[in-house]
């Protein structure tokens, strides 16, 4: 039993990107994955040798939702944000970006401005991020996403 401990190691604990990790023995495959809870919702996702990411946000009334687009997101997804004139835009936008972020393993330590969301793709630098997927998830009153890389990139 103590064999099987020693192999799972917690990780990222110190960007508040918690995560576990898991050393697979030879010949075996690597298995990730990440989880979420808002409100009455957890989600996860596992999968086999590829980084993936989940975030689900319940959507909600919050006043300073502009502040926090134009402070964290892209331009145009903030634009976007203040035509739509309402939260529910702002709470995807963010599920998206935080489930990308989890599957980087990064957290928001960088924030979320250096990359853009555009349907189910990542861009940044100006151009597509190839290799990764973005897939909504429909709850009602809740946004969610998850993010998935590409096996083998």
């Amino acid at each position: 039993v103590k064999e099987w401990y020693d192999g799972y190691h917690f990780g990222n604990a110190d960007i508040y990107c918690p995560s576990l990790y898991w050393k697979a023995p030879p010949g075996q495959k690597e298995i990730t994955f990440n989880l979420s809870h808002s409100g009455e919702w957890v989600l996860t996702i596992f999968a086999c040798q590829q980084a993936v990411g989940i975030d689900v946000q319940k959507i909600g009334e919050i006043p300073e939702y502009m502040e926090i687009a134009e402070k964290f997101f892209a331009t145009e997804e903030a634009a976007e944000i203040r035509e739509a004139g309402n939260s529910e835009r702002f709470y995807h936008y963010w599920a998206a970006k935080e489930a990308y972020l989890k599957a980087l393993g990064i957290g928001l330590n960088r924030g979320m401005g250096f990359f853009s969301v555009r349907g189910n793709r990542i861009i940044e630098n100006g151009k597509v991020k190839s290799g990764w997927k973005l897939y909504p998830i429909l709850i009602k009153d809740y946004a969610a996403y998850a993010a998935v890389q590409e096996k083998g990139r």
